[in-house]
C-alpha cells in the first residue's frame, strides 16, 4: 500500500501506481465497500437510489484523467445514445459558457471565491448533467470520483433543498476522494469542469 488514512476510524488504503483508471476505480469501489459497512454495523445507509438525481445538478469537476475514462466510455455507445448525450454536451456548453467565461478570467488570488460563486449559481440554475439520462447516469460505471463519493444520509428531499444543510454525508467518504485524487499523477492530475473535460477529450467531437 503506498496511501493510507483513518477516516473516522475507518482505516483507508490505496494500492498507487494504477495501470489504469479502472484499477483506480476498483480499489475505490473496495475501500468504499468498508466504510460501508462500518456505518451500516451503527444503522446508517446511504439513501441514495437510482432516479435520486439532486446531487446531478451540481458543479463537478474532475481530473483529466477521470474525464479521459468518461470520454472513452461515450464513445464505446451505440451511436443513437451517443448522439444523444453529444447534444447534450453541446446544450450544456451553450448553457454554462457565461459560468466557464468567468471561472477562466479568474487568477490565483481569485480562483477559490470564483468556483464557489460559480457553483452557488450552477446549483442555483439546476443545470443537469449532460451524462443523466432519464434521471440516471447513463455512463454510470466512468463516473468521477467526486459522483462516486457523493452517499447522503436521511431524507433525500433535503438533497434538492438550496442551502444543503440538512444533507448528511459521510466523511470518511470525502476523505477516501482526496486519496484517490492523490493518487492521480502529472498531467493526468490537471483540474476541471468535468463535462468540459470529456467534451475536449471525446474523440467524436474532434475527428
Amino acid at each position: 500500500m503506498t496511501g493510507g488514512q483513518e477516516a473516522d476510524g475507518i482505516p483507508l488504503e490505496m494500492q498507487g501506481a494504477y495501470a489504469d483508471m479502472a484499477a483506480l476505480y476498483e480499489d475505490v469501489a473496495r475501500n468504499m465497500t468498508v466504510v460501508l459497512d462500518v456505518h451500516a454495523g451503527m444503522g446508517l445507509v446511504p439513501s441514495c437510489s437510482k432516479g435520486c438525481d439532486a446531487c446531478c445538478h451540481q458543479l463537478v469537476l474532475s481530473t483529466v484523467a477521470e474525464a479521459r475514462e468518461m470520454a472513452h466510455a461515450l464513445e464505446s455507445l451505440e451511436p443513437a445514445p451517443r448522439s444523444l448525450v453529444a447534444g447534450r454536451i453541446d446544450h450544456w456548453l451553450e448553457v454554462t459558457g457565461p459560468l466557464r467565461h468567468a471561472l477562466q478570467q479568474a487568477n490565483d488570488e481569485t480562483l477559490d471565491e470564483v468556483v464557489d460563486t460559480m457553483a452557488a449559481q450552477y446549483w442555483q440554475q439546476r443545470i443537469p448533467c449532460p451524462f443523466l439520462v432519464e434521471r440516471a447516469c447513463i455512463l454510470h460505471d466512468a463516473r468521477p470520483l467526486a459522483c462516486r463519493q457523493h452517499h447522503a444520509l436521511g431524507d433525500p428531499v433535503h438533497c434538492g433543498e438550496a442551502d444543503g444543510q440538512n444533507v448528511d454525508q459521510m466523511e470518511a467518504m470525502e476523505d477516501l476522494f482526496f486519496l484517490a485524487q492523490d493518487a492521480i499523477t502529472g498531467e493526468d492530475a490537471e483540474i476541471g469542469i468535468f463535462p468540459e473535460l470529456v467534451a475536449m477529450l471525446s474523440e467524436s467531437r474532434h475527428p
